[in-house]
């Protein structure tokens, strides 16, 4: 056994094959995009828009996730989220501007796989 440990080939044969267990344990413990209800999903959306935090809000979305939420948060500096609820097929968040005045943004959601995501493309 000491004889192997010292051997070159040994270690060039267990480093890639470590490096492939350690890649295929990461990417099997990745999180699910989107959420499990559309109730959580509305939770998980108002909690990333106040927290301006757009690395939360990207797997939320179907399609364009990095691009949209960052242009979403960037959006929202200036607002206080005050709630997100599930409504009609879409994620309704209600909010206040600094100058006080308040407003919604409809997201439309889509169910796909057993998870719940916002979808950026509208269809009828």
């Amino acid at each position: 056994m000491r004889r192997q440990l010292r051997n070159l080939r040994f270690w060039l044969l267990m480093f890639p094959l470590g490096w492939l267990v350690m890649v295929a344990l990461f990417i099997s413990q990745w999180p699910d995009p989107g959420a499990a209800s559309p109730d959580e999903l509305a939770g998980r959306v108002a909690e990333s828009l106040r927290a301006h935090d757009a690395k939360k809000l990207a797997p939320l979305f179907s399609v364009g996730g990095e691009e949209i939420a960052q242009e979403t948060t960037t959006r929202f500096t200036g607002a206080r989220v005050v709630s997100a609820r599930f409504s009609g097929g879409a994620v309704v968040v209600e909010f206040v501007r600094v100058d006080g005045t308040s407003g919604t943004v409809t997201m439309p959601v889509e169910e796909t796989d057993g998870r719940w995501r916002i979808t950026p493309v509208v269809a009828p």
